[in-house]
């Protein structure tokens, strides 16, 4: 499982997006979830150029329509964060796309070390946990 997650200048924390490594997405799996959050699934778990795509769009474009002054989108210089849907929606919506280094985690992303792994071990116990009760429910 993969989650994406984006917060603002202003403290405010946008749902997460989670991903699920299956062909199929199951409504089981989203029964819990965190009011906004929205899923997903890939072959591989991770965020792809398509996934991507959905998370910027169902996600971060209606939050950062809603923001009066200057846009900014900033993330890191993976391949699949890279779009031209989400380029040019991004230039069309005056939203500033800025890309950090790749591989500077430690150094230009502070909040990823520091808050989102914090968030995101909370997020995969609680998921366990709710599994956990639904198993013993249907026993």
């Amino acid at each position: 499982m993969s989650v994406m997650m984006a917060g603002s200048a202003n403290r405010i924390l946008l749902p997460p997006h989670i991903v699920y490594r299956a062909e199929n997405l199951y409504p089981t799996w989203a029964e819990y979830r965190p009011i906004g959050s929205r899923y997903n699934r890939g072959k591989s778990g991770w965020f792809d150029g398509t996934i991507f795509e959905d998370w910027y769009s169902n996600i971060v474009l209606p939050y950062l329509k809603k923001q009066p002054a200057t846009r900014a989108l900033i993330g890191d210089n993976l391949f699949s964060n890279i779009s031209y849907n989400v380029m040019k929606s991004c230039r069309k919506n005056d939203i500033n796309f800025i890309l950090l280094p790749p591989n500077a985690t430690h150094l230009c992303q502070p909040l990823d070390v520091a808050f989102f792994c914090a968030i995101k071990g909370k997020m995969e116990r609680s998921f366990i946990q709710v599994e956990i009760e639904k198993l013993g429910r249907n026993s």
